[in-house]
């Protein structure tokens, strides 16, 4: 160099070499032994070859899109919401009737929206669980399944699914009068 500093020659043995998978081994001189093209996966079978950058990074990473599946999820929830305001509106207000076509599109429409939803709350709670086998460095995803994990998934999906189904459906209850008569009697 011009500055008149000795360089120290790099003998493949330097401390600074970048960070690199599991799969991939350096020898020598930056020669790799495995194919050249090899991805790094983003399994966690051999807990061994894992580092604990690789593993910070991969978190990240899942991090990143569960946030992002749980911003879509709030987009098609509020969707179908707003959607189901305005056909609820739009009929109570006698605009047209249940057995109408924009009757029908908007609870179709409604429908597709909770259909995308749900797959968007199964999708986030498997990156959850892939956090927690991140985290807790388990190598099978039925460890981080808990029975109150089941029952809370299980729970969110059932309330989720919970939409207009499309096309006239008339609900009646059937009470009987001898119900009615009763109380009836106790108002008075």
């Amino acid at each position: 160099m011009g500055n008149g500093s000795a360089v120290k020659q790099d003998s493949g043995q330097s401390e600074n070499l970048p960070l690199r998978p599991p799969s991939e081994v350096v020898v020598g001189r930056g020669r790799k032994t495995k194919n050249e093209n090899h991805k790094p996966s983003f399994s966690l079978s051999s807990k061994k070859n894992t580092n604990i950058g690789y593993r910070l990074g991969y978190r990240r990473t899942l991090f990143e899109r569960r946030k992002r599946l749980s911003d879509y999820a709030l987009i098609f929830g509020m969707f179908g919401i707003v959607i189901m305001v305005i056909e609820t509106e739009l009929s109570s207000d006698a605009v047209y009737n249940k057995s109408h076509t924009p009757s029908f599109v908007l609870k179709c429409l409604i429908s597709l929206s909770t259909i995308i939803l749900l797959g968007l709350i199964i999708a986030y709670h498997a990156r959850e669980i892939q956090l927690f086998m991140i985290d807790n460095g388990a190598d099978d995803w039925r460890i981080a399944m808990s029975w109150e994990r089941i029952c809370y998934i299980s729970l969110e999906l059932f309330i989720c699914a919970i939409h207009p189904i499309p096309g006239n459906w008339k609900f009646k209850p059937k009470i009987s009068d001898r119900i009615i008569l009763i109380n009836a009697q106790f108002v008075k």
